[in-house]
């Protein structure tokens, strides 16, 4: 026998006492932003804090999507059949909602959502129980099918969005209240019991739709102090302060539980010369494309590895849980999609090959600066046997370069600047040597200027004629330094130059302090500035501070400088130094300045008045190809 729901139903229709429905407005309200802060935390849990477990995962989803059915229908019981009339409202209200909400939920699967639709469905039809073959009953249950679709389909452009998330679930407030049958689940219905259901429904919405958008708000804020704390704001890399905080980790962790850790130091090979050809803003174009496509090959080996920026052309790949074999197909994978690539450079597209030195931990490292160590060594390798080559714990394994004779060396010069002048002024014109390398249409600048003095004053004489230019910087040798005659030699060449103001001489391989303090007078006495150039902060710094008194110049390359201030060595930024080469008039010059980020780190962390690099001065060299 079939029961008639209509005749257990109160025959009373009178509404809620005003202040009975504003406090029970206020309970759904506190109930809906509570709800939600639960729901939103077990979210995290499954989607995030457990996504790499999926068991733990999936048994956090299961347990959401039971209990929100479960708590909905028992809410939406509780007021049928224990509360009489419009008293049961607020409990209608929760199981709504509690059903209703969770249909917003980001990340889950179609299967999760068509249940959630079920349970609501379930609700629906217990409220219309009786009237199913009425045209209320229809005509609410194609908008409520309208509305999971469009939630379904929209819900990324809807959940976060206040005014489109409260117009999605007023649509179905309305729906639901206004549609319902006279008699419905222990409520006998009126129009102004409809009006009093959807509005305290309403008000649950509204509320949680300024949470929400609140919450992601608070959430986009945080990942993007999380993105500044931990990558390279340029490639997207990971930083180098992040880098020095995970190998760390990642060191101890694989020496306590005896795992494996491999790391691969990677560097883009002849970099400086697409900053020369394409300019710095190309340069970091190549930088940030690089990047992507590294991180790319790393993401199709399964996340395993982290990428990081660890200086200007340079990054660094930890691999952990591997060993060097195992390590070894994914740097070659990275190696050949490089070499296979074409990057955007500004208006260009270039070619670009990485050259790269992998090592995995052995039972000699002490500590991970032991294992870069030798990755830095096995990276020296690669650049050693002509670039463009993967060396594994000091075994060359891939190279596909051919034999690139130089074919012509030229001489040209590179200014210093004063940060202090707007514009910037050039304060000297150093003397540098390129060579052209003719099979990849690329000039070369060595790290060390050996040339005869003879050739740099020539070169010198020809500048001052032509340019105008009266204070230059020449690089010598420790030999030609330490040679009694260079003095004299140098001297007469000033003396016949009249224009000359100041001539410089550059030690960038430098000999014993005890002898540069032995020949500085013979400088000095003829008016020539000695300058040390290639130092390195941390490993020169008593070099440094027994020479103040005895030359005239420091130049320190930018990212020598980064590294040692990121390991605690503020040597150039601490108030000591400035004031030590302040006492001695020693002028202090940052170079290697090759790019945007460079120059905003010489200029705004460490305060530098003079730079150099070619992000300021790019020499205009012929192209021949």
């Amino acid at each position: 026998m079939e029961m008639d729901f209509r005749a257990v139903v109160p025959p009373s229709g009178a509404p809620l006492n005003l202040w009975v429905w504003v406090a029970q407005l206020l309970i759904t309200t506190v109930f809906a932003t509570g709800f939600i802060t639960y729901y939103q935390q077990a979210w995290h849990m499954a989607f995030e804090t457990y996504r790499d477990r999926p068991v733990i995962s999936g048994s956090i989803r299961c347990g959401m999507l039971v209990g929100a059915i479960v708590v909905g229908i028992a809410l939406h019981m509780v007021g049928w059949l224990v509360f009489a009339n419009a008293s049961g409202l607020m409990f209608h209200n929760l199981g709504l909602f509690a059903l209703t909400f969770p249909l917003m939920v980001e990340g889950e699967s179609i299967m999760e959502y068509l249940v959630q639709v079920v349970g609501v469905v379930y609700v629906w039809n217990m409220h219309h129980m009786g009237y199913f073959n009425s045209p209320q009953y229809v005509v609410s249950m194609v908008v409520l099918a309208v509305m999971v679709y469009v939630m379904w389909r929209y819900k990324g452009a809807i959940r976060y969005h206040v005014e489109r998330n409260v117009a999605v679930f007023a649509v179905i407030g309305i729906s639901f209240w206004a549609l319902l049958p006279h008699h419905s689940a222990g409520l006998t219905m009126n129009p102004l019991i409809a009006v009093q259901g959807f509005t305290m429904y309403l008000g649950m919405v509204i509320a949680t739709a300024y949470f929400l958008r609140a919450d992601h708000r608070a959430s986009v804020r945080n990942q993007e102090n999380d993105q500044t704390a931990h990558f390279d704001s340029l490639t997207n890399a990971k930083s180098y302060a992040t880098y020095k905080e995970d190998v760390t980790a990642a060191f101890a962790q694989a020496e306590a539980q005896g795992q494996p850790l491999s790391m691969a130091a990677v560097d883009i090979d002849y970099f400086k010369q697409i900053n020369d050809h394409y300019g710095h803003l190309g340069g970091d174009d190549v930088l940030v494309g690089i990047a992507r496509q590294l991180s790319a090959v790393l993401a199709r080996h399964g996340g395993r590895a982290a990428l990081y920026r660890t200086g200007g052309e340079e990054f660094n790949v930890l691999l952990p849980g591997m060993d060097a074999q195992t390590a070894r197909p994914i740097v070659e994978d990275c190696w050949r999609s490089v070499r296979q690539s074409h990057f955007a450079s500004g208006v260009n597209v270039v070619q670009v090959t990485i050259s790269a030195g992998v090592v995995d931990m052995v039972a000699t490292d002490n500590n991970i600066e032991d294992l870069y160590r030798r990755a830095d060594e096995s990276l020296y390798q690669s650049k050693h046997h002509g670039r463009d080559t993967i060396t594994v714990n000091g075994q060359t394994v891939t190279s596909a370069t051919e034999h690139r004779p130089v074919a012509i060396r030229t001489i040209l010069t590179q200014r210093v600047y004063d940060t202090r002048t707007n514009p910037l002024v050039p304060t000297h014109d150093e003397v540098i040597l390129a060579t052209y390398e003719e099979a990849y249409d690329r000039w070369d600048f060595p790290e060390h200027v050996h040339l005869p003095l003879s050739a740099q004053l020539d070169y010198i004489s020809t500048v001052l004629a032509e340019c105008g230019s009266r204070r230059f910087i020449m690089n010598l040798t420790p030999h030609q330094f330490l040679d009694p005659g260079t003095p004299d030699y140098l001297a007469r060449f000033k003396a016949s130059q009249p224009q000359l103001d100041v001539l410089v001489v550059e030690l960038d391989d430098l000999p014993e302090a005890d002898q540069i303090i032995r020949v500085a007078p013979r400088y000095r006495h003829f008016d020539l500035r000695i300058e040390l150039d290639n130092l390195d902060p941390i490993k020169d710094a008593e070099v440094i501070r027994a020479l103040l008194p005895t030359v005239d110049g420091l130049k320190f390359d930018v990212n020598r400088v980064r590294r040692a201030a990121e390991s605690g060595q503020k040597l150039v930024g601490k108030a000591d130094f400035r004031q030590a080469v302040a006492r001695y008039n020693v002028s202090v010059v940052v170079n290697g300045i090759d790019n945007s980020q460079d120059a905003a780190y010489a200029q705004e962390v460490l305060d530098a008045r003079y730079v150099q690099g070619y992000y300021y001065d790019r020499p205009e060299l012929p192209r021949f190809a």
